[in-house]
């Protein structure tokens, strides 16, 4: 077998595996803390609530969900951010609306207006009055979790347009480099008029019998040289070493 069909049957086998290997990481959450998207979804949660003991704690420069959210929102966000400004903090500002509700056994139930919004300030903060100039409305709580939902379909759909782009010249490079032994238009029998390919491999037929042993007609008309000008069409795979493709018995 040769090398690069060898080579091509590897890869044509190892897409499919390396297609299910991204999705079970995607759906165990191996992606998630790879890229950091579970810290930033534990700051969307966060950013949530309003009266627990750490409700709305900004994210810092050392923080896990720092670059990860820092990246979300140069990706996705609205806001003219500029780029050569260093920025000190993420932080949640004073809620729209939210309201505190017990549900039993010591516990309550929290929400937060979605609608909140979100800044980035480039000054550190608390401890500093941020002038306008020096902090960034860069989105709401809503806006959060739509860019992390947005982030993972992304990156779903580029993955996996990336897996079908392989496949699909995979098996255009299969088809090159193997030659084509036989096609198939129907698994089931058929009258050849209900089948224009039918009909093409029936004339062949024809032409190639005319070509052996023309009738009357076809010695009259010079048909028995049509199969012959077929050649340049023909595959010739059955039997290279036949001028017309044919397995001469």
């Amino acid at each position: 077998m040769p090398r690069s069909k060898r080579s091509v049957e590897l890869i044509a086998t190892l897409l499919p595996w390396l297609t299910v290997g991204f999705v079970s990481c995607e759906y165990s959450g191996v992606w998630d803390r790879l890229l950091g998207l579970d810290a930033v979804e534990e700051v969307a949660q966060r950013f949530d609530l309003s009266y627990a003991a750490n409700a709305s704690a900004p994210v810092y420069p050392p923080d896990a969900a720092w670059r990860p959210l820092l990246r979300l929102i140069y990706r996705y966000s609205n806001a003219k951010i500029p780029k050569s400004r260093e920025p000190k903090v993420v932080a949640r500002l004073v809620v729209v609306a939210s309201f505190k509700e017990p549900i039993g056994n010591g516990g309550a139930g929290e929400w937060t207006a979605p609608s909140t919004p979100i800044v980035m300030s480039y000054l550190e903060w608390p401890g500093n009055e941020v002038p306008p100039a020096d902090y960034r409305i860069v989105g709401t709580i809503g806006d959060l979790h739509a860019w992390i939902s947005r982030y993972k379909s992304d990156l779903h759909s580029s993955v996996v347009d990336v897996f079908m782009v392989a496949s699909s010249a995979v098996v255009g490079l299969y088809i090159w480099i193997i030659p084509l032994l036989a096609i198939i238009e129907d698994p089931n029998f058929r009258d050849s008029e209900h089948s224009y390919f039918i009909q093409t491999v029936d004339l062949a037929s024809f032409l190639l019998y005319q070509h052996h042993a023309p009738n009357a007609y076809m010695k009259a008309n010079g048909g028995q040289n049509y199969f012959t000008r077929l050649r340049p069409i023909l595959c010739l795979c059955a039997s290279p070493r036949d001028p017309d493709g044919i397995v001469r018995l």
